[in-house]
């Protein structure tokens, strides 16, 4: 449990940077697909720093439940998001990773969402 705890942790952190280098170009990018961020672009320019918050939490081991939860919530409303627009066949690009990495949203991104909320699940019920 603690390697998944630290791994999620690095991984949020390095995402969450990723998405800050192009914060506003990121806050774009996400409002193209995002249930929420399509409606709420607080939502959008708060979402890489809830991740990196999530992170730091992981990582020092800190509110461990209440991150997996809150990590759970928003990877389920990301699985949401993204299979809504890869069943209407939207060519968007993916904002997981930022917008200076081109990444277009495919099933790959369903997966990774769809890992993340599994793992946050394992943390809730460890």
């Amino acid at each position: 449990m603690q390697q998944l705890r630290i791994f999620m942790g690095l991984f949020l952190i390095v995402i969450s940077i990723l998405k800050l280098l192009d914060w506003e170009g990121f806050q774009k990018a996400f409002a193209m697909y995002d249930i929420i961020a399509k409606r709420s672009r607080l939502y959008a320019a708060l979402y890489p720093w809830i991740e990196f918050t999530l992170g730091i939490a992981f990582l020092y081991n800190m509110y461990i439940k209440e991150a997996a939860i809150v990590t759970l919530i928003l990877m389920t409303i990301g699985i949401i998001s993204v299979c809504r627009n890869l069943k209407a066949k939207n060519a968007v690009q993916c904002a997981c990773l930022g917008t200076l990495i081109k990444v277009p949203l495919t099933k790959f991104t369903l997966i990774e969402d769809i890992i993340m909320a599994g793992m946050a699940i394992a943390m809730i019920l460890g």
